[in-house]
């Protein structure tokens, strides 16, 4: 097909190719930081070759370049530059194709384990009524800070749980207010920006970690259905 790189024609056996390279490395298998970058990189390489195929099927399904059987010269060669743009973003961003993973902790709440998002886009600590009655929160939550939370959607409020303590850990505690949100679908504790100013936390991407007091606290995977739903 002309203007679609070489590199790009049979993207599923560049990620076989990678597996059987990352197989041949015999002094990486004991190391299970080294291990977990491996499984991630094939699965980005796997959800890579697929955006590339559905890329391939769109372009070839439209009959591109054509008009009423003819070739059409200007639109054949905005699709080519197009195709060099892939070609030049798959060498350099790969990571544009596929989705990035959002950023969750571990902690817990009343001794109930969480799994909290962290979203430094947030003003406030929230949580949603289900999980404030699974902590056993409800006879804390002061109804008289009712009203509307706005952002990309719309959510009210119930009401606010002026202090509460999260835990991450057996070492590393906040104490915090939470607002209660009415709300059937997203995390059901998002860390806001109250509590990271509060306790200075940094979100360090290299070293995969939240911290605060300076202990780092691991991101885990969250539930992404759960995210996408927002």
């Amino acid at each position: 097909m002309r203007g679609v790189p070489n590199a790009l024609q049979q993207p599923p056996f560049q990620a076989a190719q990678r597996q059987q390279q990352l197989g041949m490395q015999p002094n990486m298998r004991g190391n299970p930081f080294q291990q977990q970058q491996q499984q991630q990189q094939l699965m980005r390489d796997e959800k890579l070759a697929q955006a590339l195929q559905a890329h391939e099927y769109d372009r070839s399904a439209g009959g591109i370049g054509q008009r009423h059987g003819a070739i059409d010269p200007e639109r054949e060669a905005r699709h080519k530059a197009r195709d060099e743009q892939l070609e030049m973003a798959f060498e350099v961003n790969p990571e544009a194709f596929v989705p990035v993973p959002m950023l969750y902790v571990a902690c817990s709440v009343n001794d109930v384990p969480l799994k909290a998002f962290v979203d430094t886009g947030a003003q406030m600590t929230v949580m949603t009524a289900k999980c404030v009655q699974r902590c056993k929160l409800e006879q804390k939550v002061d109804p008289r800070f009712r009203g509307v939370a706005a952002g990309v959607g719309a959510a009210r409020i119930l009401g606010r749980v002026h202090l509460a303590t999260v835990r991450f850990g057996s070492h590393t505690a906040v104490d915090c207010s939470i607002t209660v949100l009415e709300q059937n679908h997203g995390p059901d504790l998002l860390l806001g920006l109250d509590l990271m100013r509060k306790y200075q936390a940094i979100v360090d991407l290299g070293r995969n970690a939240m911290l605060i007091g300076g202990k780092a606290i691991p991101f885990v995977e969250g539930d992404q259905k759960e995210h996408h739903r927002r």
